[in-house]
């Protein structure tokens, strides 16, 4: 359609896909190779467009200033980018981008409350980097969580939003916590009353959390701790 030879001059061709002030921009990107007017509050329609039409380079270049954000801004914009084309590109870049922000995700409501569970998961599976000062407590973590799983609720429309549903919602995302970043006195005070998990979880991680130096495995509730990086490198 945009590099084909037109049948009739004077044709008008009626765009209803993409939005106008989009397609100026991609008309301005493949004619001039301009790019200076993409940003955050443009560049996730602009890459629908560009998905659309086939345009892989504006695609990677929409995908690049994804990857260059340095905060969890719009992030379910940005991961529905992945759900929605699956495309290599945004795969690419994007995941780097959520690795190295992963952290960030539960230290604002508004970032994380309605997010579906797929992409709750997705970028809260991603925190998988170095203990550091800047990485929020566990327990903050916990509740942001629990608040997500009372909205979700809601969402769904249970009668009620109490730990069985709040299980039941969050899933395998229970398995994502990492208890081993608490303290026993954090795990007593803020687990145990929440009712999210059962008296035998409940007493195997108390004795897990308790002789943790003799223990090798996995531990019997959520995931590992993640690796301790010295003070001198800890941003």
């Amino acid at each position: 359609m945009l590099f084909g030879a037109v049948a009739e001059t004077g044709t008008v061709i009626e765009v209803t896909d993409t939005m106008p002030d989009i397609f100026k921009l991609m008309t301005r990107f493949i004619y001039k190779d301009s790019t200076g007017d993409i940003d955050a509050s443009n560049l996730i329609d602009l890459y629908y467009a560009a998905n659309i039409y086939d345009i892989v380079r504006l695609k990677e270049i929409c995908a690049d200033k994804v990857k260059d954000l340095n905060s969890m801004y719009m992030p379910d914009d940005f991961l529905m980018m992945m759900d929605l084309y699956e495309d290599f590109v945004v795969e690419k870049h994007y995941s780097t981008s959520v690795a190295q922000n992963a952290w960030r995700l539960f230290q604002k409501e508004e970032y994380y409350r309605d997010l579906p569970l797929h992409h709750l998961t997705y970028a809260w599976g991603q925190d998988t980097g170095p203990e550091r000062r800047s990485k929020l407590p566990e327990v903050d973590i916990f509740n942001g969580a629990l608040k997500w799983a009372k909205a979700e609720c809601a969402r769904k429309r249970f009668l009620n939003d109490e730990p069985k549903s709040q299980r039941t919602v969050l899933n395998d995302a229970t398995n994502l916590f990492c208890f081993l970043r608490m303290s026993l006195d954090e795990f007593h005070e803020v687990i145990k009353p929440s009712g999210l998990f059962t008296s035998d979880e409940i007493a195997d991680m108390t004795l897990y959390l308790a002789n943790g130096s003799k223990y090798n495995g996995k531990p019997p509730l959520g995931r590992r701790a993640p690796p301790v990086v010295s003070s001198k490198t800890t941003a």
